[in-house]
């Protein structure tokens, strides 16, 4: 029986990291129960506005970006030019229900309007050329909470999620898309990047490989070093302004 249910439950898992990994890697949190009271509002506020109304400038000299402007023109890239087929191949990779923003416009409509797919790629074509004219409501999002385990009184221990509009991700897919394609075609990331990668979970990745070699480490009585190097949140550290 314990053989027939691990078999069973490695099968679940392989159909499951196929079709949904979003699923599969929330099923591996062993206790997904929020318990405890949570922040008030006001301190909730006072506590993110601290981070995101800290008006803090990068510096534009440092001497790294001088050097990475003066490579730049090896990897020069040429004009964007968007079409429908691009719109189209961004939406069909789209979660139908995903989450909507401010405007409750989910990707399902988008989908199956497709009389809208060609005003799309031209109004994208035309935020390029000029950036004013794409509205100030495509970029508002509605900001949810998500507790890092147990619920507490402290708003730290909150994670921030924000929905931004299907459009505007619509429109950050597309251009990501010929990013993307710009990046293989020169070889501008290396293989060991594992961050910010097209179609990789790299830091969900990383910790499944560390979580099954200490594991067999320990079952096997092995000796094992392991480093870490641990990174302040960049979020609450970078200057906004990048």
């Amino acid at each position: 029986m314990k053989r027939y249910n691990e078999r069973t439950k490695r099968y679940h898992n392989n159909q499951l990291f196929y079709k949904n990994q979003k699923q599969f890697f929330r099923s591996l949190e062993d206790d997904t129960r929020v318990e405890g009271e949570p922040p008030k509002t006001e301190d909730m506020y006072n506590y993110w506005h601290a981070i995101w109304g800290k008006d803090k400038k990068h510096d534009d000299r440092a001497s790294w970006i001088k050097e990475a402007e003066s490579e730049s023109w090896k990897y020069g890239m040429e004009d964007i030019k968007i079409s429908r087929t691009d719109v189209q191949c961004v939406i069909k990779r789209t979660n139908n229900w995903a989450a909507p923003g401010p405007d409750k416009i989910q990707n399902y409509w988008w989908k199956h309007f497709t009389s809208t797919h060609q005003a799309l790629a031209n109004l994208f074509q035309k935020s390029l050329l000029e950036p004013t004219v794409i509205p100030k409501s495509l970029t508002l999002g509605t900001t949810l909470m998500i507790p890092k385990g147990n619920i507490t009184s402290d708003p730290k221990n909150f994670r921030p999620i924000t929905c931004l509009p299907t459009i505007y991700k619509i429109l950050t897919g597309t251009l990501t898309m010929h990013i993307w394609k710009h990046v293989r075609e020169h070889h501008i990331l290396a293989r060991e990047q594992n961050g910010c990668c097209k179609d990789a979970k790299g830091c969900k990745e990383l910790l499944l490989i560390d979580q099954i070699i200490t594991g067999q480490a320990k079952s096997k009585l092995r000796n094992i070093s392991i480093a870490w190097i641990d990174y302040k949140k960049a979020f609450d550290s970078v200057p906004h302004s990048w």
